[in-house]
C-alpha cells in the first residue's frame, strides 16, 4: 500500500511539474515580464504570430500595388519564343538575344526592388506614425523605443529595417533570438533599440 502511494505521489508530482513547466513556457511565449519592470513584453510565440498575420495582411493590401506594377513592368515577363527555343535546344545566343535577356533581368530586378521599397516604406510609416503594424493593431500591441517607451524616430525605423535584413541573413537566427531574450527582442530590436509591448500596460502605467 505504501509502495502504491509512493508511486502515485511520484506520478502526481511529475505530472504537476510537467504541467507547471508547460504553463510557464506557454506564458513566456505570449507575455514576458521582467522582474522589477511593470511592462508586459510580447513573448516570442505571439511575435511569430504577429509576423504571420502581418504577411497575410500585407499580401491583401499589396494586391492593388502589385497589379499596377505588374502592368507597368509587363515587358519584364515577356521572353521571346525564339530565345526560349534556342536555350532549350542549347543553341548559341546572338548578341541581340543576350542584350534582350539582360534587359529583362534588369527590368525584373528593378520591379522587385521597387516592391521591396514600397513595402519597407509602408512599415516605416506604421512604426513611426502609429507605433504599430496592422497585426499589432489587431492584437493590441505597440512597438516603442526600449529606453523611454516613446515613438520611434525615422532613424530608429531605418535601423530596424537594417536590423531585419541582418536578422534574416544568417538563416533567420536573429528572429529565433527572441525565444531566449528576456524581453523577447530579436537582433533587429536590439539594433534599433525597440521593444514590442502590450498596449494595456501603457494605459496602466499612465
Amino acid at each position: 500500500m505504501k509502495q502504491s502511494n509512493r508511486i502515485l505521489s511520484l506520478l502526481t508530482s511529475s505530472t504537476s511539474f510537467t504541467w507547471n513547466t508547460f504553463k510557464r513556457v506557454y506564458r513566456k511565449g505570449f507575455v514576458r515580464i521582467v522582474p522589477g519592470d511593470d511592462i508586459e513584453y510580447v513573448g516570442h510565440t505571439m511575435r511569430y504570430i504577429l509576423i504571420i498575420v502581418d504577411i497575410l495582411i500585407l499580401v491583401i493590401m499589396f494586391r492593388p500595388v502589385d497589379y499596377v506594377l505588374g502592368h507597368t513592368f509587363a515587358r519584364c515577363d515577356i521572353v521571346p519564343m525564339e530565345i526560349i527555343q534556342k536555350t532549350t535546344l542549347g543553341e548559341t545566343l546572338t548578341v541581340q538575344d543576350k542584350r534582350m535577356i539582360s534587359s529583362i533581368v534588369k527590368c525584373r530586378a528593378l520591379s522587385q526592388m521597387l516592391e521591396l521599397a514600397i513595402i519597407l516604406s509602408m512599415y516605416v510609416l506604421f512604426w513611426v506614425k502609429y507605433s504599430f503594424t496592422p497585426a499589432m493593431f489587431l492584437f493590441g500591441m505597440r512597438i516603442l523605443r526600449a529606453n523611454d517607451l516613446k515613438k520611434m524616430s525615422i532613424y530608429d525605423a531605418l535601423k530596424r529595417v537594417l536590423g531585419i535584413l541582418i536578422s534574416i541573413l544568417p538563416v533567420g537566427i536573429g528572429f529565433f533570438w527572441m525565444m531566449f531574450d528576456k524581453k523577447s527582442q530579436g537582433w533587429h530590436d536590439k539594433i534599433s533599440g525597440t521593444v514590442i509591448i502590450r498596449k494595456s500596460c501603457l494605459v496602466k502605467k499612465n
